[in-house]
């Protein structure tokens, strides 16, 4: 549930340097206490629209996002 709110947030702010688009830019925590694992974004310097490719990511659809490096997602399996 965590990663789907961030994932929210992430469009909806125009954040395209995460887990969905790149592949990175996270960390998985371990709690032992709940033994649950919690998603901790981080690296949001391409965020509100910032660009350094030369899309237009105000106009990128959230449900065909582009998919800038062609490697595995195992979390969307």
């Amino acid at each position: 549930m965590e990663y789907l709110k961030i994932q929210a947030v992430d469009i909806i702010t125009g954040s395209w340097d995460d887990y969905s688009v790149l592949s990175n830019n996270f960390y998985l925590y371990h709690d032992p206490s709940t033994d649950t694992f919690h998603w901790i974004p981080y690296d949001y310097d391409n965020t509100f629209g910032i660009d350094w490719l030369g899309f237009d990511w105000a106009n990128e659809n959230p449900y065909t996002f582009r998919k800038l490096l062609n490697q595995p997602r195992p979390f969307n399996k």
